[in-house]
């Protein structure tokens, strides 16, 4: 694969910053966290955000941050579950690198937000249903290739599955 960024994209819950913990190290790439750097970015974290500057605010800072990572090579980015909703962020991940959609079953994302609490801090964590029925459509448009998962499969077996399909596409 050449040195075009990859996007994990998905829903929250669906697992992507653990897949790419798993896939960082195994292609020598650098992992990017949008969410993690907006919080750095603006030195409170996504609850607040949400709460202080709204989430349109927030949708802006998700975009600027996105464009920062485009400019950079060979980065896993993995995106906050609601990227996929502006075109620009579309626009960008189809233009700097491959597209991955960590597609997780409703009711394994339930699952997992019941089993952990501390995503009840999550600002949209109790819409959860909604939006994974809004922004499926979303996600299949952008990505290159569906990380699909019915069941809930183990992060290093989805990873295997990702590296499969990307060398298959060399």
């Amino acid at each position: 694969m050449d040195e075009s960024n990859l996007y994990l994209v998905g829903p929250m819950l669906s697992g992507k910053t653990t897949i790419s913990k798993i896939l960082g190290p195994r292609m020598g790439r650098e992992i990017f966290e949008t969410d993690t750097e907006i919080e750095r970015l603006v030195g409170m974290d996504i609850p607040a955000i949400f709460s202080k500057y709204g989430e349109p605010h927030f949708r802006d800072l998700e975009t600027q941050i996105l464009h920062a990572a485009s400019v950079r090579r060979n980065l896993i980015v993995s995106t906050g579950g609601g990227v996929v909703i502006r075109p620009e962020n579309r626009a960008i991940m189809h233009t700097t690198g491959e597209v991955i959609w960590i597609d997780v079953a409703l009711s394994v994302l339930l699952e997992r937000r019941t089993k952990k609490a501390e995503q009840a801090d999550r600002p949209l964590a109790g819409n959860l249903e909604s939006l994974y029925v809004g922004r499926r459509l979303w996600y299949q448009v952008v990505a290159g290739y569906v990380g699909r998962v019915d069941v809930e499969a183990p992060a290093e077996e989805i990873s295997e599955r990702v590296l499969k399909t990307l060398s298959e596409k060399q």
